[in-house]
C-alpha cells in the first residue's frame, strides 16, 4: 500500500458515491444533458478503477497473487471506450 493507491481508491470512492445522487430520474424525462452527465460520471468511475488496478499491480510485483487473479485487464479499457461512446451518443438520441 502506498499513497498513490490510497489516492486512486479515494477517487474511485468519490466518483462512485457521486453517481448515486446524479441518477437520471423521471422529472427530467430523459433529457440529453443529465444522461450525458451520468455517463461522464460512469466514465470517471471506470477510469479511476483502471488506474487503481494498474497501481496495485505495479505495487505488488510480477510474482504476486494479485497479478495471478487479474490476468487480463482488457475489460476495464473496453468499458472506458464504451462509456465514452455512450456519452457521445447520448447527444444524438431522441
Amino acid at each position: 500500500m502506498n499513497g498513490k493507491i490510497l489516492w486512486a481508491n479515494l477517487c474511485l470512492l468519490f466518483s462512485s458515491s457521486y453517481s448515486v445522487h446524479n441518477y437520471v430520474d423521471g422529472r427530467n424525462h430523459f433529457a440529453k444533458e443529465p444522461i450525458a452527465l451520468y455517463g461522464i460520471n460512469l466514465l470517471f468511475c471506470a477510469i479511476a478503477f483502471a488506474v487503481l488496478i494498474k497501481l496495485a499491480l505495479e505495487n505488488e510485483g510480477k510474482a504476486s497473487k494479485l497479478r495471478e487473479s487479474i490476468r487480463n485487464t482488457n475489460k476495464e479499457y473496453f468499458s472506458i471506450v464504451l462509456y465514452l461512446l455512450g456519452v457521445v451518443l447520448s447527444f444524438f438520441s431522441q
